[in-house]
């Protein structure tokens, strides 16, 4: 869930407002490590949140015609 939730916001401020926004990649790695050293998740787990809610977010937008910045 907060994998899928990181990728998706990035993903939106991305798509929606700016490319400028793609540094915010830089707190997915903390994310990964903060879940695995808890043992909440698997790096795996991590890895596969945060590209659906990536994929998902840009997918939704898509198909809901919108356009590219």
């Amino acid at each position: 869930m907060h994998g899928a939730t990181l990728g998706g916001m990035v993903s939106a401020l991305w798509i929606v407002v700016d490319r400028n926004f793609l540094w915010l990649m830089v707190t997915f790695p903390l994310l990964a490590w903060s879940r695995v050293k808890m043992k909440a998740h698997s790096f795996l787990q991590v890895l596969v949140g945060l590209a659906v809610g990536f994929l998902v977010t840009f997918l939704c937008y898509k198909l809901l015609g919108g356009e590219w910045t």
